[in-house]
């Protein structure tokens, strides 16, 4: 793990880098030696599962009744901890280094890391994180080029446009 080098002295932008590296590296130490279930547990309870459903489902949140957003966002949460779960061997038996830090603003930032895996080539990860309420949580992940919720905003307004039934998008997933 690469020791945070910076620590920004300013009380400009670059404070909320130092406090979102923080996290980032706070959930890469508890990752280490946990099973791949117990990953995607761990991980999603950084998620703010809630705002990024609100986000995949874009234009089409006005439309859609509330009882409707809430059972869609148990389904995204389930969709979310099997995406994760099926790949959290190379997050388990890795080790993450940060690798920096860009502010989009005060309260929004995206971490770079690296992740290395005995089972795999270097990757790196992306994290964007918001401050919510004075704490920060994930909402968006890129892993190999893709943010996860951009690209499943993307397939989930395609499927809306289609007049498909939202209680039917990702049915399939096991609670």
């Amino acid at each position: 793990m690469v020791p945070l080098a910076f620590l920004a002295v300013s009380a400009g932008p670059a404070i909320a880098d130092a406090h979102a590296e923080k996290n980032i590296r706070t959930l890469a130490d508890k990752l280490r030696e946990l099973d791949a279930h117990s990953v995607a547990v761990a991980l999603i309870e950084d998620v703010d599962v809630d705002r990024t459903a609100r986000f995949v489902l874009g234009r089409h949140l006005q439309d859609v009744p509330p009882e409707d957003v809430a059972a869609f966002t148990a389904r995204f949460s389930a969709y979310l901890a099997g995406f994760i779960e099926s790949r959290a061997d190379e997050i388990a038996s890795g080790d993450l280094e940060i690798l920096s830090s860009h502010d989009r603003n005060d309260h929004d930032c995206i971490v770079s890391t690296a992740v290395h895996s005995p089972t795999r080539e270097r990757a790196i990860m992306r994290w964007r994180l918001l401050r919510i309420d004075g704490a920060w949580h994930i909402v968006d992940v890129e892993m190999h080029g893709v943010w996860l919720a951009i690209e499943q905003r993307a397939q989930i307004d395609s499927l809306l446009d289609q007049d498909t039934d939202i209680s039917t998008i990702y049915a399939e997933v096991p609670d």
